[in-house]
């Protein structure tokens, strides 16, 4: 009996925090981003500006290392990283489009759809500041390929805006990103979303 209530309950908040980002057309913020690798035990701290629209594009413009961006347009995925470009499209199925499908759903506030399209269990939990969310990815053995194991998401339980997420890796790397105060509705310039040449 008890495990139909949490379930219920899950899907509520899941669903109270959705309908919340609704009214989230866009917004802005400075992150920071931690990543962790678990084969060498080293940290890297990564910082920028990071843009979002409701109609499905999300820049991460790097300061440090300069720039480095992540752009994702609908299913078009352009990085750089160390010099190296990179772009490919989402929507063919690969660990890649499991990372950017996640990344857009997170930042929409959309856990219901992480947790279909990635078949993941989804466990909340309410406090005083924010919606928390842990969603565990089911039956690994038998999928052959898959990414992400574990997510970490935090939700301004004034706002329902994004303000912390961990990526962990079937690895045992980690990809943390903070966000700080996001600037909700505020309006965004198109060329953010232009990788650059």
């Amino acid at each position: 009996a008890c495990s139909s209530v949490c379930y219920c309950q899950v899907d509520e908040i899941a669903q109270t925090v959705k309908k919340n980002n609704e009214q989230i057309k866009s917004f802005s913020t400075k992150f920071t981003e931690l990543q962790y690798s678990r084969s060498s035990r080293q940290s890297f701290d990564m910082y920028g500006k990071l843009y979002f629209d409701a109609i499905g594009r999300l820049a991460m413009l790097y300061n440090d290392p300069e720039d480095d961006y992540i752009i994702i347009d609908g299913s078009t995925f352009s990085s750089k990283h160390n010099g190296r470009k990179n772009s490919f499209q989402a929507d063919k199925q690969n660990t890649m489009s499991e990372f950017s499908d996640c990344l857009l759903h997170a930042m929409s506030g959309d856990i219901p759809t992480i947790e279909q399209t990635l078949g993941m269990e989804v466990r909340s939990k309410v406090d005083n500041q924010y919606y928390n969310f842990t969603l565990l990815r089911q039956n690994t053995k038998r999928l052959k390929k898959y990414q992400i194991s574990r997510l970490t998401i935090r939700y301004d339980k004034r706002t329902s805006a994004i303000v912390y997420m961990t990526i962990e890796e079937k690895s045992g790397n980690t990809t943390t990103y903070a966000l700080q105060h996001p600037q909700i509705n505020a309006t965004i310039p198109d060329n953010v979303f232009i990788p650059k040449q």
